[in-house]
């Protein structure tokens, strides 16, 4: 009888942080930088990171006779500024190409366990996992995965996963949003290299081999997790059960973001008032301002955008009375809206004064992955007729278990957030008038969308 083994894939995104997410008393700064010296001891190898040219700290060019260095500073601006746009115009190898998973993934990604809990996770961090997956997968098993990342084949998802790092990543003193991804090998087990080196290339993926058994290695894994998250999910990490002799490879992803609005909330503004959740209602900090801006409508839902700098923006959708957020998941219309063009949302929008009242609020979700995927239609990797065989020639390896963790916070200053997956291989109406009160005091839904304008980070906010 031959032995049946397992494949950890643990895959990290998020966090929004998703870990969505926190804003912290520096959202904008660059957080928390990944240390390699705790995966030396272990690295085969690891990938080297874009080397963006920095944002210009403005009073680094006033001269010590207090004359502002305008030539200088534009100098460098330009630099970053191209530097900046060379990763952003990357989103057009892949414009419309993650459409279709979106909207087919929302309502299950965001279906939480018990109704009226909060749900937060990262898409495309959970896409960019599932397209490992699928390399490392063959037959029948792989042909599942690409049916629901939207991909024809395996050479269009390592051109679509490729872009997707590069066009969402940036470090560069403006703002953080970064992607990683690594393998954490058996060093019984005998991998392919074909494969290794393509997740290597196409996936920026870095690779560690050790004993399983060994708690230092379990413990290398968590502080790459960790660190790459911003220690955002720490928790969640902490929870996680050490790597066990059985285990083939873990396969983790991650995303961590970190950007302040290009208009701060004032704490001054920001005082206590009463949240009708789901379940029931609790005193919340809303932070408030009135502001010209754009406001957009649909039948059963209304809309505003609040941008980072430099970094996207995030949408907030309002449903109306009576309309819980569960219900425009359900019939596709929120992911409509937010996956659709410029002129058809400003069809429906108007420049208006809005009086603003937003929740400051802090939202963790975890997520059994394996049953939301079954769902979907992904269900041979977590059995024994599992085809692994693009990654090992050892016999019987299959997906045990799969779960996701997203963190997202939200305050005046900006947005944090982070997230991880765990695989084990074994329309409101038009405004009347130029002035409309946007008050998220009941269940409503957020999406931290990038640069490309597809949701890096996206939630229900179901109670405070």
């Amino acid at each position: 009888m031959k032995h049946t083994k397992k494949i950890t894939a643990l895959l990290l995104a998020g966090a929004m942080t998703l870990s969505v997410c926190a804003c912290s008393d520096e959202a904008g700064s660059t957080g928390p930088k990944p240390k390699p010296a705790i995966e030396n001891a272990y690295a085969l190898e690891v990938p080297a990171l874009p080397d963006m040219a920095p944002y210009p700290d403005e009073e680094s060019f006033i001269k010590s006779d207090g004359v502002f260095d305008s030539d200088g500073y534009d100098a460098v601006y330009t630099a970053w500024r191209d530097s900046r746009l060379a990763q952003q115009e990357q989103a057009s190898a892949y414009t419309g190409k993650l459409n279709e998973y979106l909207k087919k993934t929302a309502a299950a990604y965001l279906t939480p366990e018990e109704a009226g809990d909060n749900a937060a996770c990262s898409p495309l961090n959970i896409w960019m996992a599932l397209a490992m997956a699928a390399e490392t997968a063959g037959g029948s098993t792989r042909q599942e995965l690409l049916d629901l990342l939207g991909m024809s084949s395996i050479e269009e998802t390592r051109a679509v996963a490729k872009a997707l790092w590069n066009a969402n990543y940036c470090d560069d003193g403006a703002c953080t949003s970064r992607m990683a991804a690594s393998l954490w090998m058996n060093k019984d087990v005998t991998f392919k290299e074909a494969v290794l080196r393509t997740l290597a290339e196409e996936y920026l993926a870095g690779s560690y081999q050790g004993d399983m058994t060994d708690p230092a290695f379990s413990k290398a894994f968590k502080d790459w997790l960790n660190e790459n998250t911003g220690g955002l999910l720490s928790d969640a990490v902490d929870s996680l059960d050490d790597f066990d002799p059985e285990t083939v490879m873990a396969l983790a992803t991650t995303v961590y973001f970190s950007a302040k609005w290009t208009d701060r909330f004032q704490e001054d503004n920001t005082y206590t008032e009463t949240f009708h959740g789901a379940k029931n209602d609790a005193d919340a900090d809303f932070m408030h301002r009135t502001e010209s801006g754009q406001y957009y409508w649909t039948e059963h839902f209304g809309a505003v955008n609040l941008p980072f700098e430099d970094a996207g923006s995030m949408w907030l959708i309002l449903p109306d009375e009576g309309v819980d957020p569960a219900s425009l998941l359900a019939d596709g219309s929120a992911m409509d809206f937010l996956l659709g063009s410029y002129e058809t949302r400003e069809e429906n929008s108007k420049h208006v004064m809005i009086d603003m009242a937003v929740p400051k609020f802090d939202v963790s979700a975890e997520m059994d992955l394996q049953k939301t995927l079954e769902s979907l239609g992904v269900s041979e990797m977590f059995s024994r007729q599992a085809d692994f065989s693009n990654l090992t020639d050892l016999e019987g390896v299959f997906i045990g278990s799969a779960s996701h963790n997203a963190r997202v916070k939200v305050d005046e200053e900006g947005c944090e957030a982070a997230a991880f997956t765990v695989m084990m291989y074994c329309g409101a109406a038009m405004p009347p008038d130029e002035h409309v009160e946007f008050k998220l005091d009941r269940p409503f839904l957020f999406a931290l969308t990038g640069t490309d304008g597809l949701p890096l980070f996206y939630g229900v906010v179901n109670q405070l």
